[in-house]
């Protein structure tokens, strides 16, 4: 196993399709440790770029709407609300709400466009 810049080994995902790190300034670190400066940036900047993992067989009214995830596929936040509207360049837009660190986000996606979804904070922590 690859040893990384954060101390860990390498964590490849259940395909074996990836390296199993990701690098951030030329050093490299293992997923879990990908997830928590994901986490890090989010409480900081108050903005973050995550990607919606959907349950397959979504129908209106469920109480699981997926979760928002890194890259790696580590879960930051579980969906805690939903609202689809029409949007006049994409077609669709998707609202996804969620808390995470005691503070509520929102997220948008535009299905056209892929499964990342645009997230920031709407409330400071109290």
């Amino acid at each position: 196993m690859i040893k990384l810049n954060c101390g860990h080994e390498a964590t490849p995902n259940h395909t074996g399709l990836d390296t199993g790190y990701g690098t951030y300034n030329d050093l490299t670190y293992c997923y879990p440790c990908c997830a928590e400066m994901e986490k890090l940036a989010m409480m900081e900047h108050g903005a973050a770029f995550l990607y919606w993992e959907k349950p397959r067989q979504y129908k209106w009214g469920d109480s699981d709407i997926g979760a928002l995830i890194d890259w790696p596929g580590n879960e930051i936040a579980k969906v805690t609300d939903i609202t689809i509207r029409r949007h006049n360049m994409a077609g669709t837009v998707i609202y996804l709400w969620f808390e995470f660190e005691g503070r509520t986000w929102l997220g948008k996606h535009y299905p056209t466009a892929g499964d990342y979804v645009r997230c920031k904070v709407l409330r400071q922590k109290t």
